[in-house]
């Protein structure tokens, strides 16, 4: 038991008593629990003691946290719509290793798309100001949790020239942070694809706009943040490198630095870019195929091709196929494009490709795409097998809410 010794005084003598923490008055453990508002505190909290866990079971019962739920901050869970006790949705968490739905309280939009999930935040787009918000739904109950960002002109734009009767929340494609907006407050930057051109765009904090990246065709995929600068990869695979300066009023510079990677084009295929822990940057062809079984059948994934970039005799930047990620394991999405250590976490599947439905184009934004057929290209892509298994099956209730995305959980 962890002590500590206070320092008292009297008017004979001084000497030191001990303050066992452990049985401090409930009252203000309460107290001190209140004031806890991130998930891992909790956690933490309940584990000092069992004098200390009895006063955190009315916080866990709250919150609906069970002992036999596992976090951990390096692997994803996937956040789904939950049907709660009361027959509300809400938004829980799916664990791949545990094969657990945790029905947590979260707050995070569940009727509203995620356009973007990194380092613990949700980026969404609100459909009333156009303002971007970034949301962690690990802070319960704190306005911490919850980052305003100013408006998004090509919204207010497309609103403009079409009224109500277009999807507001697919205007952005995909958004990604470049850091934790808690530990670096000032110095994150957001970048997106958005539009039907998915052209970039960033904000950093401090600006009163968001800074449009001028650009023509092909359009982009993926974006991803590598040590100082963004790596976004075009519909040719060809990769772009975006450097952003720190003045106020931030420019960029945008310049190729990799030729193409010929694939299967437009809505035949999505590219992710993902980065490995020894710094290899990957790229991941995924291979769509739409299902006539029924009209306006959903559009399924058939499987991923992998490339590694490397330097070839000219010194120039190529691409060499690889057959196995090995003990590696990617999550793929509407987030940020995420590789994994599989033997690091039993029950996650090396050498595989886990992977969400995100297949929207630009007639998202005029037809809500998961209104007919619902969000069903889920699964894990097995490498070794060449074979598609489904680790999550949405209810036939979930068919008209937005996909499943990635999270990390903020712990």
């Amino acid at each position: 038991m962890n002590t500590t010794k206070v320092l008292s005084s009297s008017s004979s003598s001084s000497s030191l008593s001990n303050t066992d923490w452990a049985w401090l008055p409930q009252n203000l453990l309460y107290m001190v629990l209140n004031k806890l508002l991130l998930l891992s505190d909790i956690i933490k909290f309940s584990s000092v003691c069992t004098n200390w866990r009895s006063v955190a079971k009315g916080k866990f019962n709250q919150l609906k946290l069970r002992p036999y739920m596992y976090f951990n901050r390096d692997l994803p869970m996937l956040l789904i719509p939950s049907l709660a006790e009361n027959n509300e949705f809400i938004r829980s968490l799916y664990s791949i290793n545990q094969g657990e739905i945790y029905d947590l309280h979260l707050q995070a939009p569940y009727k509203k798309r995620c356009c973007g999930s990194s380092h613990g935040w949700l980026i969404t787009l609100d459909g009333v100001a156009f303002e971007v918000n970034l949301i962690n739904p690990f802070y319960f109950g704190s306005s911490k949790g919850i980052i305003h960002l100013p408006q998004f002109s090509p919204a207010i734009d497309m609103y403009k020239e079409i009224g109500e009767g277009f999807s507001f929340e697919y205007v952005i494609c995909k958004a990604i942070l470049s850091s934790d907006p808690i530990s670096s407050p000032n110095e994150f930057v957001v970048m997106v694809i958005y539009g039907e051109m998915r052209m970039l765009a960033f904000w950093k904090p401090g600006a009163e706009i968001w800074t449009y990246i001028t650009w023509s065709l092909p359009q982009f995929f993926d974006v991803i943040y590598v040590k100082d600068h963004f790596l976004a990869v075009n519909t040719l695979g060809q990769i772009y490198s975006c450097e952003i300066n720190d003045d106020a009023n931030p420019t960029y510079n945008l310049r190729s630095i990799c030729d193409s990677l010929m694939g299967l084009l437009g809505n035949c295929c999505r590219r992710y870019i993902v980065e490995l822990p020894d710094k290899t940057i990957m790229q991941v062809i995924r291979i769509l195929k739409a299902c006539m079984c029924t009209m306006n059948g959903p559009i399924l994934t058939i499987g991923f091709f992998i490339y590694k970039m490397v330097v070839d005799d000219n010194g120039r930047n190529d691409w060499l196929s690889i057959e196995t990620l090995e003990d590696g394991a990617l999550f793929l999405g509407d987030n940020y494009s995420l590789y994994v250590s599989a033997s690091q976490f039993p029950g996650c599947r090396s050498n595989s490709i886990y992977f969400t439905d995100d297949y929207h184009d630009s007639d998202a934004m005029l037809l809500n795409p998961y209104q007919l057929a619902g969000p069903f290209d889920i699964g894990v892509f097995l490498l070794d097998e060449k074979r598609i298994d489904r680790y999550y099956i949405p209810m036939a209730e979930e068919y008209h809410f937005p996909p499943p995305i990635w999270i990390l959980p903020t712990l």
